[in-house]
């Protein structure tokens, strides 16, 4: 993933940011990681029910493991940041 840089399309949701800074996934990265997991460790619990795991329970925990990671990083990595205003003391409006 790259990183994103204020421009027309974030300049309004970071107005404080200098032209050229960068944004770094964090966030979305740790998600996909997270749900991948889940997802992944999910899918084997139910494959290893009856003790045995098939060549097509293997398919379906990478599966699940693809798709739990690519819809979480890429849901979270798209979705904005709510910017926060401060007042003169420090406090939120």
């Amino acid at each position: 993933m790259s990183n994103l840089t204020p421009g027309p399309d974030h300049a309004a949701e970071y107005p404080d940011a200098a032209a050229g800074t960068k944004f770094a996934p964090t966030k979305a990265i740790v998600g996909a990681i997270a749900s991948g997991v889940i997802a992944g460790l999910g899918a084997l619990a139910t494959g290893l029910a009856d003790g045995v795991m098939t060549p097509l329970e293997w398919v379906l925990v990478a599966s699940a493991t693809i798709v739990g990671t690519g819809i979480t990083g890429f849901g979270v990595y798209q979705t904005t940041n709510k910017v926060v205003e401060t007042t003169s003391n420090g406090g939120t409006a």
